[in-house]
């Protein structure tokens, strides 16, 4: 027969029991304060479809009470497109896996939309899932800002005709842009996770690898311009600038290289300026009077043979416009031609005008002018081709001069023979009559038309 407790080790006993009432109290209280205090949302579900227990993270993150959440089944809460893969998940927790990561959307009281990741267990014993879920809304709306700005960022480089690479701080190749792939003709395996000296020849990156690693020793921006010979595309003139991305903690992540091809640009470049040297030897070289104009009428440019016609030295001749050389009665004339030029009525003029030497003499000038206009369609200056003619001129009024003296003796002459009392012919070197006079025809009593035109008729 058991030996009955004494009074004593009953009393034990009773202390004891309570001890343990009061631990387990304070215990349960110190989870119902990490239960009530946590953020996560905690809850136990019944296999029935109705949430037996949640924490008061509920009612703060969804916006319903407590109570009102109880009452309802867990998958009117759940967003529509995520009921049925959320009974599947609760189907594949029941079959004995854990879930740990799965995502779905329930809808709040306002209408709105939270994302909840959760961890959860299965206690076959108690029907019973136990589970922690994390609202990870803003975070999902972060992701999809930063899946949105990497979408930007590679359509921004995929459709940009400069060469784009991307390198870690080992200078490994972590990113390339279709131009890349399209101007080098290699594919992105080519590329990806190597240095440039396993992609390119010494000759090549040892041309443009030192600005790359300063800018990475350094954390500044570097550029390079330099000519390379490229494997099947020959030699190429580049522009090579590398830029540090650095993050918001000042962490070094990545360099970004961008690669211009410059080489049409520096051909028209040097097209350009060899057109403009020739253009000035042909300016300077010419014998023909040359001079540009601005649309103001103020000369910027005038060659050697210009000079010598008007007697300026090439100073003293930009320091004037044309109406300060300009006859004044050829002002107007000249004005109106500009006007035209300006307007857009006439791309070119040609007129005769007259210019005062330096010495204050008249030069008589043959004066052809063209206006040139920028891409925006508005005048840039004029050109101006000048021929000192005043000799000609000259030579045009001697001939003038001479043919009027010639005229008036001839004129005399006429006279003389047709009141010349004596009969007259007057024929060419062939003997032809080319006319008779007033004594002939009456001596003979004919006409004009009976003899001009025939042979020799006082000879017959």
């Amino acid at each position: 027969m058991a030996k009955k407790p004494t009074y004593e080790e009953l009393d034990q006993r009773v202390k004891e029991l309570e001890n343990e009432a009061l631990e387990r109290k304070q215990m349960e209280e110190e989870r119902n304060r990490i239960l009530n205090l946590s953020s996560d949302l905690i809850c136990v579900a019944g296999m029935d479809g109705y949430w037996k227990y949640l924490n008061p993270a509920w009612e703060k993150t969804m916006g319903y009470t407590i109570e009102e959440t109880l009452a309802r089944p867990f998958l009117d809460l759940i967003h529509p497109e995520d009921q049925k893969k959320s009974t599947d998940e609760v189907a594949r927790l029941a079959s004995g896996n854990e879930t740990i990561g799965f995502e779905n959307r329930y809808i709040c009281k306002d209408g709105s939309t939270r994302t909840i990741s959760w961890r959860a267990t299965y206690l076959p014993k108690e029907q019973m899932m136990y589970c922690i879920g994390r609202d990870i809304t803003e975070h999902k709306q972060v992701e999809k800002m930063l899946q949105r700005s990497e979408e930007r960022f590679k359509r921004s480089f995929e459709n940009i005709p400069a060469v784009v690479v991307i390198y870690d701080t080992d200078l490994r190749i972590q990113y390339i842009n279709t131009a890349t792939k399209r101007l080098t003709g290699l594919s992105e395996s080519d590329f990806i996770g190597k240095h440039d000296d396993e992609v390119w020849p010494p000759e090549v990156y040892e041309r443009y690898l030192p600005t790359l690693r300063n800018s990475l020793n350094t954390r500044e921006i570097r550029s390079i311009e330099t000519e390379i010979t490229l494997p099947n595309m020959g030699n190429r003139y580049l522009k090579i600038t590398c830029v540090p991305l650095i993050d918001k903690q000042g962490k070094l992540k990545e360099i970004l290289g961008i690669t211009h091809d410059l080489t049409e640009e520096r051909k028209a470049e040097r097209e350009i300026r060899e057109s403009e040297e020739h253009f000035r030897f042909l300016f300077e070289q010419s014998n023909v009077g040359l001079s540009l104009t601005s649309p103001k009428g103020k000369l910027s440019k005038v060659n050697q043979a210009l000079c010598q016609i008007l007697g300026y030295d090439a100073d003293e001749l930009m320091a004037k416009n044309f109406p300060e050389i300009t006859h004044p009665d050829d002002i107007a004339e000249s004005r109106e031609c500009v006007r035209c030029l300006l307007a857009g009525e006439k791309e070119a003029y040609r007129l005769i005008k007259r210019y005062f030497h330096k010495d204050g003499r008249i030069v008589w000038a043959d004066v052809n002018t063209v206006i040139l206009r920028d891409e925006a369609g508005d005048p840039k200056h004029f050109i101006t081709h000048i021929i000192d003619i005043t000799e000609r001129k000259k030579a045009e009024t001697d001939l003038q001069t001479s043919e009027l003296k010639y005229r008036n003796q001839a004129k005399f002459l006429d006279v003389i023979i047709e009141n010349s009392p004596f009969a007259m012919q007057v024929m060419d070197a062939k003997g032809v009559i080319i006319r008779v006079n007033q004594a002939l025809r009456d001596y003979l009593n004919i006409t004009d038309d009976m003899v001009v035109g025939k042979y020799n008729i006082l000879h017959d």
